[in-house]
C-alpha cells in the first residue's frame, strides 16, 4: 500500500492542465492583441462588440473544458482509491465501509452521494473540502450534460477555484496498489 502516490500524480495532471489552460489563456490573449500580424485580416470584418463576444466564448469555454478536465482527475482518483480499499481488505473503519458498499454496488457507487458522504464521515479530512467537492461536481454534471438548464450553484465556478480545490485536497490520504 502506497498513500498519497494516486495524489501524486494527480498532482502533476493537476498542473499539467494548469500549464494548458495557462497556455490557451495566453493564446488567446495573443490571437485578439492588435500586435497579432493577422488581427486586422482576421477580425477586420468584425466589430469591437462582436470581436469581444468571440473572445468571451472562446475563454469561457477554456474555462469549461479544462475545469472539466480537472474534476474528472479527482474523480478517478476517489475511484481507484475506493477500488483499493476493497481489493485489499484494510482493517480501518473508511475500507470497511467500502467493503461493505462494494458487496451490495460494486462500481455502480455514487461518487457524490456515496464516497464523499462516507469520507465526509471518516474524520480522516475536513468535511467542508467535501462539502465544497460535492458542490462543484454539480458544475461538472452541469457540463457534461449539455448545459440546457440555468444552474443555481450559489457560486461561480472558474478554473482557478477548482484548481485551488484540487490543490487543497491533494493531503487526503487516498490509496492506491
Amino acid at each position: 500500500m502506497v498513500i498519497n502516490r494516486q495524489w501524486q500524480q494527480l498532482s502533476v495532471e493537476i498542473d499539467i492542465i494548469a500549464d494548458q489552460y495557462n497556455y490557451r489563456t495566453e493564446a488567446f490573449r495573443l490571437l485578439f492583441s492588435q500586435t497579432n500580424p493577422d488581427y486586422f485580416t482576421r477580425f477586420g470584418a468584425f466589430s469591437t462588440e462582436e470581436i469581444r463576444g468571440v473572445y468571451d466564448e472562446l475563454t469561457a469555454q477554456n474555462e469549461h473544458d479544462n475545469g472539466f478536465r480537472l474534476l474528472a482527475a479527482i474523480e478517478a482518483a476517489f475511484r481507484v482509491d475506493y477500488k483499493t480499499r476493497c481489493v485489499q481488505k484494510l482493517k480501518d473503519n473508511l475500507s470497511k465501509t467500502f467493503r461493505k458498499l462494494y458487496q451490495e454496488k460494486e462500481n455502480q457507487v455514487s461518487l457524490t452521494d456515496e464516497l464523499f458522504e462516507h469520507w465526509k464521515n471518516s474524520s480522516l479530512v475536513r468535511p467542508s473540502a467535501l462539502s465544497e467537492l460535492k458542490s462543484a461536481f454539480n458544475y461538472r454534471h452541469w457540463l457534461a450534460h449539455g448545459r440546457y438548464w440555468t444552474p443555481k450553484f450559489g457560486r461561480r465556478y472558474d478554473f482557478f477555484t477548482l484548481y485551488t480545490l484540487a490543490k487543497e485536497i491533494e493531503s487526503f490520504p487516498l490509496l492506491v496498489p
